[in-house]
């Protein structure tokens, strides 16, 4: 009897364990290489903001950011996802919280134990209005910049701190504020995925070539 208890309740937290797992595999913002790619290389079309001070996560400065320091600041994540099978050694990790009427999820990834990147998505339960979402965009220029204009005329905002840190927005499905780290893995990255790829080389070569269209 008591086997069969136990049982149950494993397949029950089985359940409850892959229900979780499939739900964080959908958050992520970063699924293959593809979306890498463009991580590493946000808004090209953006001229950024130049930040008056280094960019930070709930006070703990971007370039302070390890395993270690996370745990230290934030607690234990919710969740470690392992993604390698579609990013070799990326693993992220998931952080839960509410500030009043603000449900947030914050997702830092790593590649091979070291971070590089950040995403942070806010909402509410009726969803985020567009006014709601300028006021964000309003508060972090504020906050990184002194000032911001009257009225934020849209939602695309690139800044960088003057340690070449990023900071932008993504408005898609769900609304992101983004933290891209200047730092050795994201270099290493950038250049794997951008530099002197086939892909990149031909962008260029075709940009000559349709101009005739153009």
């Amino acid at each position: 009897m008591a086997a069969k208890i136990l049982r149950r309740i494993k397949k029950k937290i089985s359940k409850i364990r892959n229900k979780n797992i499939s739900y964080f595999s959908q958050e992520n913002v970063i699924q293959g290489y593809g979306d890498l790619r463009a991580i590493l290389n946000p808004l090209p079309e953006i001229k950024p903001i130049k930040s008056i001070k280094p960019f930070s996560i709930n006070e703990l400065p971007l370039n302070s950011i390890t395993i270690k320091s996370l745990k230290e600041k934030f607690g234990y994540p919710s969740i470690v996802l392992k993604n390698g099978h579609n990013i070799e050694k990326h693993k992220i990790y998931f952080y839960r919280d509410r500030v009043g009427f603000y449900k947030i999820l914050i997702q830092f990834h790593f590649i091979d134990n070291e971070f590089f990147f950040v995403s942070t998505r806010l909402s509410v339960p009726k969803g985020l209005s567009t006014e709601r979402k300028k006021e964000i965009v309003k508060q972090a220029l504020i906050k990184y910049t002194g000032k911001a204009p009257a009225q934020i005329k849209n939602l695309d905002v690139k800044l960088i701190d003057e340690d070449g840190n990023q900071l932008f927005v993504n408005d898609y499905v769900s609304f992101y504020l983004n933290y891209l780290a200047e730092n050795e893995t994201k270099k290493q990255l950038y250049q794997e995925l951008w530099e002197a790829t086939d892909e990149q080389i031909e962008i260029e070569e075709s940009k000559v070539e349709i101009e005739k269209y153009i």
